[in-house]
């Protein structure tokens, strides 16, 4: 849901709901339904299978069900529609050795049912547990712009000062580094996210320091990409999860839920 706010709220969260001071724009009921119907090719007269909750990483445990139930075979590609890359950036990350010496340690059968909190898997890094479970085949992460118009420029002002430094940050990135500020280096191949591999290793923790050199052993790559909501269009959606983000949604926010409903069937 937080998808569509902006901006993305990237602190840690101290109230139950996003309050007016933080967010500057809302989508409407009209944008959100042109997003899954022009872009993401759905339909309320075809509803997919799909589930909702209150919190990221409760589609863990949703995906990690549908694997069971048969409703889905692992591995799936997953498109991530989300104003955070939840891949293991933040302020609530223990990822780096959550992942790497802790679940990647585990039988690939003990992986299923990890522990959730803040010093664990959380709405942060969910997607990760999710690889290292290899029910990911390949991942996008579909990210939101900026909604917002322009102030109008006042006698002697400078024009759009904010904006233009937005777009020269993301010109200088190109080669650079990501067009989103959340993607952990260490989740990807030679710790570069231009591979566009993301390539988990498990590694041995000694004395509380994660040792250096070659890997225990190395993951299924997945082949990652992230684009920008502009650019993005995807036919063939097979399943909806549909998080309600709370803390970083305002209540406003709660009209957009029985819309985004209308296009899945609970299952």
């Amino acid at each position: 849901m937080d998808f569509f706010v902006w901006p993305p709220f990237r602190d840690r969260p101290n109230e139950p709901r996003l309050p007016r001071s933080e967010w500057k724009y809302l989508a409407s009921e009209d944008g959100v339904r042109s997003f899954l119907e022009k872009q993401c090719h759905l339909s309320r007269q075809a509803p997919v299978p799909g589930n909702e909750a209150e919190q990221h990483h409760d589609a863990f445990n949703v995906w990690g069900r549908w694997v069971e139930e048969g409703t889905i075979i692992a591995p799936f590609c997953v498109v991530h529609v989300d104003a955070h890359s939840d891949l293991g950036s933040g302020w609530n990350n223990r990822s780096f050795t959550l992942i790497e010496t802790e679940l990647l340690a585990l039988p690939i059968e003990q992986r299923r049912h990890p522990a959730f909190g803040s010093e664990h898997l959380n709405s942060g890094n969910y997607l990760l547990g999710a690889i290292a479970n290899r029910w990911i085949s390949q991942l996008t992460y579909v990210y939101p712009v900026d909604r917002t118009k322009s102030e109008p420029v006042e006698p002697g002002g400078l024009p759009g000062f904010e904006e233009d430094m937005r777009e020269m940050t993301r010109l200088l990135w190109v080669e650079q580094a990501p067009p989103v500020s959340d993607l952990p280096a260490w989740i990807f191949r030679n710790n570069d996210w231009r591979t566009g591999i993301i390539e988990l290793r498990h590694r041995l923790l000694r004395h509380g320091v994660v040792e250096d050199g070659e890997p225990v052993t190395d993951e299924p790559p997945v082949p990652f990409k992230c684009i920008e909501e502009r650019g993005f269009s995807l036919d063939g959606v097979t399943h909806v999860f549909l998080a309600r983000s709370p803390e970083y949604t305002p209540i406003e926010a709660d009209e957009l839920v029985p819309v985004i409903r209308e296009y899945f069937c609970v299952s």
